[in-house]
């Protein structure tokens, strides 16, 4: 029994560190899936028409009638990995989408007494998720998303669902567009005794994008409001994209004491876009790197 409690104890620790969150699982659920938004300080909950911000808001899908691929690689901190796949397709004047997500955490070591670990494991999280968007006349956006969730932490397992909403409304105000959305509503089971939480999250947030030539700046402010622990923090982002190449991204994130700042840039060349992000952490955690990978066609 002891080893067990031990076992259990290190993997929970370990998950809710790592993940910066406050839930007895899914914490991962926090975490940015690509690239753009991590650099962007996942502040992008107005970013209309970027598969790439589905993760905070599904009306995002939403966008002209192309196909895209995605593939992101986040190398989180403290041997934390995340592995991200994507598609989204038109149909019938809407946007369907599709994405898988693994999250693996390494070489949990466990012990009975202190010394040397007797052995290690490593604690997998998981979801798929189906989103739909679509149009709600000229300048309102809404899509949802609904997601399975599998976790395994040594021996024991756990399942669950959770839901998005989210809606985008182009303002009157040129370059303006308004959002909000709420994510991760839904149950998962517990661990043995542990109830199962999840991270649901209320997301207000806008966009501003204005243009000098070749040069467009977008800047996207965001609230955040975590209901399960009832705190709540804002963020900023802010591009600079160059003639649809070439983009310079930074952002702060104000939900945690760990992590402020971030930083990326992406370059599209044709129909292939290409994304990096560097989000240092402070208390000695490390540093994560995000990179995806898309196609549209």
């Amino acid at each position: 029994m002891k080893f067990v409690l031990i076992t259990l104890a290190t993997a929970m620790l370990a998950s809710s560190v790592l993940a910066q969150g406050t839930s007895v699982g899914s914490s991962y659920l926090k975490f940015p899936l690509t690239a753009r938004a991590a650099g962007l300080a996942e502040s992008v909950i107005a970013d209309r028409d970027h598969f790439s911000s589905i993760l905070v808001n599904p009306a995002s899908l939403f966008t002209s009638p192309k196909t895209e691929i995605m593939f992101s690689h986040t190398a989180w901190i403290q041997d934390v990995n995340t592995e991200h796949l994507g598609v989204r397709f038109p149909f019938y004047g809407t946007m369907l989408g599709i994405s898988i997500s693994s999250n693996t955490v390494q070489g949990i070591e466990i012990r009975t007494i202190p010394g040397e670990p007797i052995a290690t494991f490593s604690a997998q999280f998981a979801n798929m998720a189906v989103s739909f968007a679509a149009s709600l006349g000229s300048d309102i956006v809404a899509g949802t998303s609904v997601k399975y969730l599998y976790e395994k932490i040594y021996v024991d397992q756990t399942t669950g669902y959770a839901v998005d909403i989210g809606m985008m409304y182009e303002t009157k105000i040129p370059g303006v567009v308004a959002a909000a959305s709420l994510t991760n509503v839904g149950s998962v089971s517990g661990f043995r005794r542990l109830p199962g939480e999840l991270p649901s999250r209320l997301h207000l947030g806008a966009s501003y994008s204005v243009s000098f030539a070749d040069l467009r700046l977008n800047a996207y402010p965001a609230y955040v409001s975590n209901l399960d622990d009832i705190t709540s923090y804002f963020s900023f982002g802010l591009e600079a994209q160059y003639k649809d190449f070439l983009a310079l991204r930074s952002g702060y994130h104000g939900g945690s004491d760990a992590r402020r700042f971030s930083a990326g840039m992406g370059i599209i060349y044709r129909s292939i876009g290409v994304d990096y992000a560097f989000v240092p952490f402070s208390f000695g955690l490390g540093v994560a790197h995000l990179a995806t990978i898309s196609f549209a066609f």
